[in-house]
């Protein structure tokens, strides 16, 4: 295992402050190196629209190619790579750390009218494709979000100051930030920034090869299958991986 770092790049701690909590993503939050993928993806498709060249859709490009971030590549001894960047990590959890809100989806009759060439008499809204929906929502109730990584901090940041808000329902209000703070860490080493969280604990999904000796293995939520790198649901990122403890059981530690 070794991480190639470019000149500038150090370990650093990436915050999030939030309004309101957030709506995880995924059991062991969102990835850092997801949330840059995504800021770099959409920079980079609004200019080829602007061109007048279209994009395929992600499901029928069989190899996506991998969006040039700021960060550290951590290359296994299997032959594989990652980011050096870990998932989020709620800090200033409040009470139990959950809290249940609720959305609602309800078909626009209106809007259904000007769209369709023929409306059926009656449109069933209790049941079948066009029913109401009334669905829970669970938010991680925290002050802020961490991250770990290695990177270029000044670049991380120009990125990040463009994300408004994180995790799920976003257009719905969730999850909004209200500043980000990217700072150094002179006193984490570049594998434990790359790999775990403050806490600890394994921060990412990992390959087994970066978490064999002498480097050990922190507590982490057993093997599993899970994305190795941005864009994490395809299928050619899938790999058997180490993966992040679950963060159920979180209290507010200051």
């Amino acid at each position: 295992m070794s991480i190639e770092t470019a000149e500038g790049m150090r370990p650093m701690l990436v915050r999030a402050h939030l309004a309101g909590g957030v709506a995880l993503d995924a059991q062991w939050g969102t990835a850092l190196d997801g949330l840059l993928a995504s800021v770099v993806w959409a920079a980079r498709k609004g200019q080829l629209h602007d061109r007048g060249i279209a994009t395929s859709p992600l499901a029928d490009t069989p190899d996506p190619q991998d969006m040039p971030l700021p960060l550290a590549r951590c290359r296994t001894p299997e032959g594989d790579w990652h980011w050096a960047a870990t998932c989020a990590l709620p800090e200033g959890v409040v009470g139990d750390g959950t809290e249940v809100r609720y959305w609602t989806g309800r078909l626009d009759l209106r809007h259904a009218e000007q769209v369709a060439s023929d409306v059926p008499m009656h449109l069933y809204t209790h049941q079948g494709r066009w029913r109401n929906r009334i669905m829970p929502l669970i938010i991680t109730t925290c002050r802020s979000v961490t991250w770990r990584a290695v990177g270029d901090a000044d670049v991380v940041r120009e990125l990040l100051e463009t994300v408004a808000a994180i995790g799920k329902k976003r257009s719905q209000g969730e999850g909004q930030v209200l500043r980000w703070e990217v700072q150094a860490l002179s006193d984490v080493s570049v594998w434990e920034a790359a790999h775990l969280h403050a806490d600890g604990t394994l921060g990412r999904p990992t390959p087994p090869g970066c978490l064999s000796a002498p480097a050990g293995r922190p507590p982490h939520g057993g093997l599993g299958r899970a994305g190795i790198r941005p864009p994490y649901q395809h299928p050619s990122r899938q790999r058997e991986l180490m993966l992040p403890p679950p963060l159920s059981g979180l209290t507010d530690e200051g």
